[in-house]
This record gives C-alpha cells, sequence and structure tokens, in this order.
C-alpha cells in the first residue's frame, strides 16, 4: 500500500493496477481468488465465501469502469474486506484463532 502525499489514504497495487485496461483487472483478480480459497481450505462457512465472492465481483465489475474504477478501486478494497471476513470469523470460532476447523 501506497500513502497518497499529504493524506491519510492509502491506495494499494490494485487501484494502480486497475489503470492498465484489462490487465489489470485480470491481475488484480489473482489474489483475490487465491484470499478465497484459502478461506475455504480454513473452513470459512459458506455464506461468508458467498460474501468474499460477492466482494470479488463488485469490485472487479465497477472497477472495470475506466477512471471511475480506480477510484473505487482505492475506496473499496475487497482484499482487506475479505480477509477481514477470514480474521473475524477464525476470531469468533477460537480467540487465537488457531482450531478454527
Amino acid at each position: 500500500m501506497f500513502r497518497i502525499p499529504g493524506t491519510r489514504f492509502r491506495v494499494g497495487y490494485d487501484a494502480i493496477a486497475g489503470l492498465l485496461p484489462g490487465i489489470g483487472d485480470v491481475a488484480a483478480m489473482v489474489p483475490a481468488v487465491v484470499i478465497i480459497l484459502e478461506s475455504y481450505r480454513m473452513g470459512l462457512p459458506g455464506h461468508k465465501l458467498a460474501r468474499q465472492g460477492i466482494n470479488v465481483a463488485v469490485d472487479t465489475t465497477i472497477g472495470s469502469i475506466p477512471v471511475l474504477g480506480s477510484f473505487f478501486d482505492a475506496w473499496y478494497k475487497s482484499n482487506l474486506r475479505n480477509v477481514d471476513i477470514l480474521r473475524t470469523h477464525l476470531e469468533s470460532v477460537s480467540p487465537d484463532g488457531i482450531g478454527a476447523r
């Protein structure tokens, strides 16, 4: 993540890669898919996996709009949302996050 000078706002690789039409959107999906696969492997329930999928679908759909999509990517941060879904689940199952299965 990179901080925008003079602000407290951070921008990730997703928003930067999104500036490259087509290529950036596909490249941004790779880590998103890895996060979902790891969430599945770690025992995340189906309804939460579906929420992660919706986050990626929204990010990919709106993120593919030229210019506007880059601003949306910088704000929405679906990968962080998906990691938070997994982290919250693991903490609710086991306070130390171990033995979640």
